[in-house]
């Protein structure tokens, strides 16, 4: 299964992860390689709750961070491909069933990922 495949099983209804994929495509980056994929927006840090929309933008000015929506395959394979630098990272997960929104050092990651 490619990336794209294994990060659209992800949802219970496809048609959900074809409207993040076009708030993606039309206000965010989307990378598709063989070896993965990634729906990212750059975003303000210290506005979580805007960060959740993926229909939200953020004026550039205000950002200070990459916002992975979505990520399957080879993450280092897919750190170079950001189109400009901001310093960090972030994306949310599930702990526990509870949601943790998390941002770490874009540097500390590509050093995590080998890059």
């Amino acid at each position: 299964m490619t990336p794209v495949e294994l990060a659209a099983q992800l949802y219970d209804d496809v048609a959900d992860f074809r409207r993040h994929l076009e708030a993606h495509l039309l206000h965010g980056y989307v990378h598709s390689t063989p070896a993965g994929f990634v729906m990212a927006r750059p975003v303000c840090s210290t506005a979580p709750a805007e960060i959740i929309d993926p229909w939200h933008v953020f004026p550039r000015e205000e950002c200070d961070a990459w916002w992975i929506w979505l990520a399957a395959g080879d993450l280092g394979s897919l750190m170079h491909l950001f189109p400009y630098e901001l310093p960090l990272i972030g994306w949310q997960r599930y702990w526990k069933g509870r949601p943790s929104v998390k941002f770490y050092s874009m540097e500390a990651v590509k050093k995590r990922l080998s890059f």
